[in-house]
């Protein structure tokens, strides 16, 4: 459950820095991550916004 809770905390951070206008080159420099992952997950949440605040991916 460790690596769901890193990718949510992931994906939030993502989600935060780009609403705030962080380019993604400098997001996936922060989180050591690729620049693609970073679009993905920030089109993902384009895609259905409450896909970082699902209820049944969290832990319990």
């Amino acid at each position: 459950m460790a690596g769901l809770v890193r990718v949510r905390s992931c994906g939030a951070t993502i989600f935060l820095a780009s609403s705030s206008g962080t380019p993604v080159s400098a997001i996936a420099r922060l989180l050591a991550a690729d620049e693609d992952t970073v679009r993905d997950v920030v089109h993902a949440f384009d895609e259905k916004p409450c896909a970082l605040s699902r209820r049944e991916a969290a832990p319990a």
